[in-house]
């Protein structure tokens, strides 16, 4: 495909999502255009996972239990985010080699499963550490070394994992979100000492809970 027919090509795909979505319908766009193990994608099972998703806050903080699909569910909302509005995503985890694993497993499984984002997507900015989807780009980084860090601006800030990542580092991350209309944060962790990492940055939000039934 030469450029100007990869440039065209782009602008339909463009057409066809910008603007006819809003963040309420994020939840919809990735039930319609992503797959788990050849099946549409649903939530359920994890409708709490919802919530989070719709939230428009600039700043989302989850405090949860360990195995429960929080990375699945927000790599969605990630890749959702970048195929509908042109922006710049970091996504960070405590250690480069947890990010790059994260982008060759899990990230590259949703974009292959899904035609949509595999249209999208440009394989020649397409590797474990910087992926290109229509107008948008998506880094992977650790937050072991400063040297991790980057001087791209950014329009959203995804921690994974929080409390065993550098503060220090990340706070490296957060200032890229300065010139950014929209300085967008989700952090989410296995919390680990009470009013430390996480969970102070839960005290200080508005605390919604996802209550369960034990049923046994």
């Amino acid at each position: 495909m030469s450029n100007i027919q990869w440039v065209s090509h782009l602008e339909r795909l463009k057409s066809a999502t910008v603007g006819k979505y809003k963040r309420s319908d994020i939840v919809r766009w990735i039930e319609k255009n992503t797959t788990l193990k050849g099946e549409p994608f649903s939530f359920s099972g994890h409708e709490y996972a919802k919530a989070i998703i719709e939230d428009e806050s600039e700043s989302i903080v989850v405090t949860k239990p360990s195995q429960v699909g929080m990375s699945e569910n927000i790599s969605r909302l990630m890749l959702a985010r970048a195929a509908i509005t042109p922006m710049n995503i970091i996504y960070v985890m405590p250690t480069h080699s947890a990010a790059t694993d994260f982008a060759k497993g899990r990230v590259n499984e949703i974009i292959n499963e899904s035609p949509y984002l595999s249209s999208v997507i440009d394989k020649a900015v397409d590797n474990v550490s910087i992926k290109k989807l229509g107008y948008s780009y998506i880094f992977f980084k650790g937050s072991s070394k400063d040297s991790q860090a980057i001087s791209t601006p950014a329009n959203l800030v995804v921690c994974d994992e929080y409390n065993f990542c550098s503060e220090y580092v990340v706070k490296q991350y957060q200032s890229r979100l300065n010139h950014s209309e929209r300085k967008e944060r989700v952090f989410f962790s296995t919390p680990t000492l009470p009013g430390r990492g996480v969970s102070a940055m839960f005290d200080e939000s508005k605390q919604h809970f996802r209550m369960v039934k034990c049923t046994h």
